[in-house]
């Protein structure tokens, strides 16, 4: 199990340094995905978002973009850090999870062309993510 925390250098609460603790789980998943004092998502964002380059382990990084792409809510930027996650997969089959995720953005965002788009251009090579595939297509397919 890899576990690694994101450090943003310079700033203290107190006497004690601001940190963002994840854990990647061993189906290469991320646990307790923010471990923040009060709660505070948005301190938690903006730590994530000046920290995520410094990553070194590829699935981390990239369920750390994936992370920061469901929490943002301006859609052009949200695609823009999918394909920051794609770029740090490291195989076909969690690219193509990454365009699931893109494609139930667009629907969520009433895309339904942008979503059946992506769709069309994965090719699934095994089973695992199947049934979340069909779901979305079927979200992307009932939409006007």
């Amino acid at each position: 199990m890899a576990k690694g925390t994101i450090t943003l250098s310079g700033s203290t609460v107190g006497t004690k340094m601001e940190s963002l603790e994840v854990e990647q789980g061993a189906t290469g998943g991320v646990n307790g995905l923010f471990k923040v004092d009060n709660n505070d998502t948005d301190k938690a964002s903006n730590l994530l978002k000046e920290s995520v380059k410094n990553l070194e382990y590829p699935n981390l990084k990239t369920e750390a973009y994936i992370m920061l792409a469901r929490m943002e809510t301006d859609s052009k930027k949200a695609m823009r850090l999918f394909n920051s996650a794609q770029k740090a997969t490291i195989s076909q089959a969690e690219k193509n999870y990454v365009s699931i995720l893109k494609a139930r953005r667009m629907i969520n965002d009433n895309n339904k062309e942008g979503a059946l788009e992506i769709l069309d251009a994965i090719e699934l090579e095994s089973n695992a993510y199947q049934e979340m595939f069909e779901h979305t297509y079927g979200m992307a397919s009932a939409l006007n």
